[in-house]
C-alpha cells in the first residue's frame, strides 16, 4: 500500500513535506513558528476532537511561508490576504480531522518502521545520496518537533494520502464509458471557415458628436484625475550610510585582539551512538531496560559496531556504525552533548543517556582541538561589526541634522548639500503611489497638511521605518479634476468605432450563418460573392492552427446529417468573426493502441476516484459536529 501511496501521491507527500520543512525554513527561518505559541487553547472542535491553537498557527505560518517562497526574491508579506489564508487553513484542518477520524474508525494505520523508511528516502534529508541524521534533526528541530512528533505528523500525511489512494483504486467505469471518451478524445473534424475582419468595416461605421458626448457623460468617472502633488524629497537610508563609515586598520586590530577569546573556534567532538527509541511499541521503562542490557554487553566486551547493527533505532547512523560525525556545543540535544563533552578520552563509552529521542549509549571517537582564526579570515566580519556599532549613532546624528536644517530652509537644496543626499522628485497621491513607501499615513497626512501644502514649508522629518526617514517639499498641487471632453475626444471616438465595428461584424456574421443554415451557398449571400471557404481537414482538439475559441466552437457544433453540413459562428475579442462549416466528423478510436487505451483508462479511473473522494469528504464534513471557537 505504501508503494501505491508513493505512486499516486508523489507531489502530495515527499515533495510537499520537503517543501514545507526544508525549503521554506531555509529561505525564511522559523522563529515565528516555534515561538510565541504558548498554551493549548483550541480554535475548533471536530466531533469533540480539538484543533489546538498551536497546530493552527503552525499550519498558517507554513502556508504563509510557502506563498512567500513562490513570490521569489521580491516577496512582500503585505500582499498576503491574512484573513483568507487563516480561513483556508482552518477549513483544511477541519477536513483533515474528519478524514483522520474516518481512518481511525476503519483501523487504517502505517507502522513507524514504514514511516522511518520513507523519511530516509526523502532527497532533502540526504547528503551525497545518503540519509543525514544531522540534516533531518536540524529540520525537525526548526519545527519545534521531536522525532516522535514528526513521525506522528508524517503518519497523518500518509494516512490522508492512503484514503485518497484507496478510493481512487476502488473507482470503476464501464467499457462503454471508456469507449465514449475514446471516441470524443480521438475525434477530428473536416471544416471550412470564412473570416470577416473587423478592420474592413472601418469605413462603414460612423460616430456622431452626440454619441461621443453621451458616452463621456455616462462614463465621466473613468476620466477623473485624482488630487496629486509634485514633490521634492530627501531620503535618509540607514543601510546606505554603511558605505560612508570608515574603519581604520588600528580599529580592526584592536577589535581583533579584544575578540580573540570569543573567536576561538569551538572544540568539536566526533561520536557514535546506539539509540534505543521510545515508540508506540516500546514504553520508556522498556527502552531503558534494553539500553542497560546493551551497555552490559559492551562492558562484557561485545563489539560496539555489531550492537549498533542489532539494536540501534537511529536509521540515519545505523548504516554507518552509529557514526554522528563531528559536532560542537549547540549542535546536539543538551543531554547528549553534556555527556559527550565530559568524556575525557576517545574510546570511552557512556552509560545510557536519556533525551527526547530515547536512550543513547555514546562512544567518544575523536576530539578536535580548538583554534584561533587568522586576522584575514575575520577582517571583513569585524569591519561590518564595527560599522553596525557606529551606524545607529551616525543615523541619529544625520536624522537630527536633516530635521534641523530642513526646518529653517526654504526648500531642500540646503539640506541636500549639507548632508550630501540628492534631492529626488515624485508625484504623490493619497494612495497607490509609484514609491510604495510613500503610502505611509504619516507622509500622506504631512504632505496634504496646511503647513506643507498651503504655506509651503518643508515637512518635519517623517520616519517611514526604523531604517528610513524623509523630508518632503511640495512644488505643485493639482486638485482632483476631470479630463475635458476635448482632451479625450480622440480616445472616446476610437473606442466607440471599435465597438461599432464589432457590433456590425457580429450582425453581419450572424446573418451569413443564418443564410448558410437555410441552404444558401456562400457566393449566393449578398456581400460574399468574392469570398471562398478556407477548407481544413482532420482538425483536432489540440490544434494550434486556429484560435482556441474557434477550435472550441467547431467541436461544440453538432454532427451534420449524411450529405449535409452544420454551420455556426464565433466572434473573437478583437471583433473578427469566423463563420464555420462542419462537413464531417471523424474518429480514430479504433486505431488506439492498447498502451494508450490503458493509459487513458488509468487517467479516467483516477479522475472518477478523485471525484468520489471529494464527494465523500464533503459528506463527512457536512455531517460532522464542528464548532469554531
Amino acid at each position: 500500500m505504501l508503494q501505491d501511496i508513493r505512486d499516486n501521491a508523489q507531489g502530495t507527500i515527499a515533495k510537499v513535506i520537503v517543501g514545507l520543512i526544508v525549503i521554506t525554513f531555509a529561505l525564511f527561518g522559523v522563529e515565528s513558528i516555534v515561538g510565541g505559541l504558548g498554551g493549548e487553547p483550541e480554535v475548533a472542535t471536530v466531533n469533540g476532537e480539538e484543533i489546538t491553537e498551536v497546530e493552527f498557527n503552525r499550519a498558517v505560518e507554513l502556508d504563509r511561508r510557502q506563498i512567500l517562497s513562490r513570490m521569489g526574491e521580491n516577496a512582500d508579506p503585505n500582499l498576503i490576504d491574512e484573513q483568507g489564508l487563516k480561513k483556508r487553513v482552518l477549513e483544511r484542518l477541519i477536513e483533515e480531522a474528519v478524514l483522520l477520524q474516518y481512518a481511525d474508525e476503519r483501523n487504517m494505520d502505517i507502522s513507524d518502521v514504514q514511516i522511518k523508511a520513507e523519511i530516509q528516502k526523502m532527497p532533502d534529508f540526504q547528503v551525497d545520496g545518503k540519509f543525514s541524521n544531522e540534516r533531518f534533526l536540524s529540520a525537525i528541530r526548526s519545527l519545534g518537533m521531536t522525532t516522535n512528533d514528526f513521525v506522528l505528523w508524517l503518519k497523518k500525511r500518509f494516512l490522508l494520502a492512503q484514503q485518497n489512494s484507496s478510493i481512487v483504486q476502488s473507482s470503476f467505469y464501464t467499457q462503454s464509458e471508456l469507449q465514449q471518451i475514446l471516441n470524443i478524445d480521438r475525434q477530428s473534424r473536416d471544416v471550412a471557415l470564412v473570416l470577416i475582419k473587423a478592420d474592413e468595416a472601418g469605413d462603414l461605421v460612423e460616430v456622431t458628436d452626440s454619441e461621443i458626448n453621451a458616452f463621456y457623460e455616462e462614463n465621466k468617472e473613468r476620466y477623473k484625475t485624482p488630487e496629486q502633488l509634485s514633490i521634492d524629497y530627501v531620503l535618509l537610508d540607514r543601510n546606505a550610510l554603511l558605505d560612508e563609515i570608515q574603519i581604520s586598520d588600528e580599529e580592526l586590530q584592536t577589535r581583533f585582539q579584544e575578540s580573540r577569546d570569543s573567536m576561538v573556534k569551538s572544540e568539536e567532538r566526533k561520536s557514535s551512538h546506539i539509540l534505543i527509541e521510545v515508540s508506540d511499541n516500546r514504553d520508556e521503562s522498556e527502552a531503558e531496560k534494553v539500553a542497560q542490557d546493551v551497555k552490559s554487553q559492551l562492558d562484557d566486551g561485545a563489539s560496539f559496531e555489531s550492537l549498533v547493527e542489532q539494536y540501534s533505532d537511529d536509521l540515519g547512523s545505523k548504516s554507518d556504525a552509529g557514526n554522528l560525525g563531528f559536532a560542537k556545543r549547540g549542535d546536539l540535544v543538551p543531554e547528549y552533548e553534556d555527556v559527550l563533552f565530559s568524556m575525557s578520552s576517545p574510546g570511552m563509552i557512556s552509560s545510557p543517556v536519556k533525551s527526547e529521542y530515547g536512550y543513547h549509549i555514546i562512544r567518544l571517537d575523536e576530539v578536535g582541538e580548538a583554534s584561533l582564526p587568522e586576522f584575514e579570515e575575520v577582517a571583513e566580519q569585524l569591519t561590518l561589526s564595527l560599522k553596525l556599532e557606529k551606524i545607529d549613532k551616525v543615523y541619529a546624528e544625520k536624522s537630527e541634522k536633516l530635521a534641523d536644517i530642513s526646518y529653517a530652509a526654504a526648500n531642500l537644496d540646503e539640506p541636500s548639500k549639507e548632508l550630501a543626499i540628492p534631492v529626488q522628485k515624485a508625484t504623490l497621491t493619497r494612495s497607490n503611489n509609484e514609491v510604495p513607501e510613500f503610502d505611509h499615513p504619516k507622509l500622506i497626512n504631512s504632505a496634504f497638511s496646511k503647513e506643507v501644502l498651503e504655506e509651503g514649508y518643508n515637512s518635519k522629518l517623517i520616519e517611514l521605518s526604523k531604517d528610513k526617514a524623509v523630508v518632503i517639499h511640495v512644488n505643485q498641487h493639482q486638485p482632483e479634476s476631470y479630463q475635458s471632453l476635448e482632451e479625450i475626444r480622440p480616445e472616446i471616438e476610437a473606442d466607440l468605432k471599435v465597438a461599432k465595428r464589432a457590433k456590425y461584424v457580429l450582425e453581419k456574421g450572424r446573418t451569413l450563418v443564418k443564410a448558410l443554415s437555410e441552404g444558401q451557398s456562400l457566393q449566393a449571400v449578398e456581400g460574399y460573392t468574392e469570398l471562398s471557404w478556407d477548407v481544413k481537414s482532420d482538425v483536432q482538439r489540440n490544434s494550434v492552427a486556429l484560435p482556441p475559441v474557434v477550435v472550441e466552437k467547431l467541436f461544440a457544433l453538432k454532427q451534420p446529417a449524411e450529405g449535409s453540413s452544420t454551420f455556426g459562428g464565433i466572434q473573437l475579442k478583437n471583433g473578427d468573426f469566423y463563420a464555420i462549416r462542419i462537413d464531417a466528423i471523424n474518429s480514430t478510436a479504433a486505431d488506439v493502441s492498447e498502451t494508450d487505451k490503458s493509459q487513458l483508462a488509468r487517467l479516467l479511473g483516477q479522475q472518477l476516484g478523485n471525484q468520489d473522494f471529494e464527494l465523500l469528504k464533503e459528506i463527512m464534513v457536512n455531517t460532522a459536529e464542528i464548532e469554531k471557537i
